[in-house]
């Protein structure tokens, strides 16, 4: 599996682009954020469609971009967590509101839970529920190519802030060193905001795993 990105809008948002060693010409799109314009320029300069949409949460820097999208690309499915669904039709969950936003794409097409697998030719992506950041959350891993998407779960020596309505520290917490820890090392993380890292640099330097941090990040 390819992963570029584009990091977008003022929150700079990783929105990842998906594609594969076999298909020239369709994509994935993972939480494509505020400041789409960007993107859409990338995609129709390098003739890409997307086949589909997903969401490792609802939070509306992940999510804000969704609407425009569909205008051009109407019967595009959008894919997320159950316990994050409702983010998408009400701003007040996904945060716009606090913005004077009203960031709202509207119901997904797709639910998706622990154990799912997205096939995308020959690439192949694993759904995990991370809950913590938001009660929804997901990180997607293509196991083949030890690549993990993990959205607000886990960034470069640092984790997801807790303290938006539904976060939750400890449990947070759990499902990355239940879930994610336990990949193997070399295993790449390319988080939802700033660089990426790797499952061994995390388990070695991440501060708030090691317990010596317990303020929150800004994501």
């Amino acid at each position: 599996m390819y992963v570029r990105h584009l990091a977008l809008g003022d929150y700079q948002t990783n929105c990842y682009i998906l594609t594969s060693p076999t298909n020239s010409d369709e994509c994935i799109l993972v939480d494509p954020g505020f400041g789409v314009d960007s993107l859409m320029s990338f995609l129709i300069e390098q003739h890409w469609n997307p086949v589909r949409i997903i969401l490792t949460h609802g939070h509306c820097d992940h999510i804000a971009g969704i609407s425009t999208l569909k205008k051009r690309f109407p019967d595009v499915p959008v894919a997320i967590g159950a316990g994050d669904a409702d983010m998408l039709i009400d701003p007040m969950l996904n945060l716009s509101a606090m913005m004077r936003l009203n960031v709202r794409p509207g119901q997904a097409d797709e639910i998706l839970k622990e154990g799912d697998v997205i096939t995308f030719h020959d690439v192949n992506l694993e759904v995990i529920e991370t809950p913590g950041h938001t009660p929804g959350g997901l990180c997607f891993l293509n196991r083949k190519d030890r690549i993990l998407i993990s959205g607000d779960t886990l960034f470069a020596g640092s984790i997801g802030r807790t303290d938006f309505p539904g976060g939750s520290q400890s449990q947070l917490l759990r499902s990355i060193k239940e879930k994610l820890m336990v990949l193997p090392p070399d295993t790449s993380v390319h988080p939802g905001h700033g660089m990426a890292s790797t499952i061994a640099q995390e388990a070695i330097g991440n501060q708030f795993l090691n317990g010596e941090i317990r303020d929150m990040d800004f994501y």
